[in-house]
């Protein structure tokens, strides 16, 4: 039995993070999971997709935890052959695990779901005039990000989280400081759009996992 449904992430499968989720609500013989860069090296993922200066950036991980900048143009081409090939195996629906803005990704005949065409305009149905604060995996995408939340009555804030890398005891976190601009105590919600994905909680008791130094009094007052 082939399996109908499929996720794609722009990095290596499966995620980790995502699995407990989709486990415990999609059937394993019924489900698929491809990456980008599966069975990619790190050499051969930055022969094939390390940006040039200027171009627009993608970050991921590795299976082993490391973190990759990719070229968001040769990421959308590469995603679009990954889509052609899970609906030649016969799947149906398609979850795409990035955030990332793509223009040009379609699918013939199963439906693809694109986290952009549907977190941007639920975020600001769901927060109205209240402020929203975005976490973003690394500073270069903080002025991507700001175009593409301008939908949002008051503009948003935004932060950088602290730095993940796998130990032998498991992962590990190292406190990083928050950018200028970051999501200040005010924050009615909080949008984290990390290695690939988005998540959001109410209130912003996120901060304490993602931006230890949130709760410093001189960053507060920046």
């Amino acid at each position: 039995m082939s399996a109908s449904f499929a996720t794609l992430t722009i990095g290596q499968a499966p995620r980790s993070d995502i699995m407990p989720l989709l486990s415990a609500y999609l059937p394993e013989s019924s489900t698929t999971h491809i990456g980008l860069l599966d069975g990619l090296t790190a050499d051969q993922v930055a022969a094939r997709y390390a940006p040039q200066p200027g171009e627009k950036r993608l970050v991921t991980r590795l299976l082993d935890g490391s973190q990759v900048t990719l070229a968001a143009a040769r990421v959308e081409q590469g995603l679009q052959q990954k889509i052609h090939e899970l609906e030649q195996r016969g799947c149906e629906v398609i979850l795409l695990l990035c955030t990332g803005e793509f223009g040009h990704l379609q699918a013939e005949q199963a439906l693809l779901l694109e986290p952009d065409r549907i977190i941007p305009p639920l975020i600001a149905a769901i927060v109205s005039q209240h402020r929203v604060g975005i976490v973003v995996p690394v500073a270069e995408q903080i002025n991507e990000q700001a175009g593409k939340w301008q939908q949002l009555a008051t503009p948003p804030c935004f932060a950088l989280p602290a730095p993940i890398w796998p130990t032998r005891r498991g992962w590990n976190r190292r406190p990083t400081p928050c950018s200028s601009r970051g999501p200040r105590w005010w924050c009615w919600i909080v949008l984290a759009i990390t290695s690939g994905t988005g998540t959001f909680c109410r209130p912003g008791w996120i901060f304490r996992y993602c931006c230890p130094t949130y709760w410093s009094p001189s960053w507060r007052q920046s």
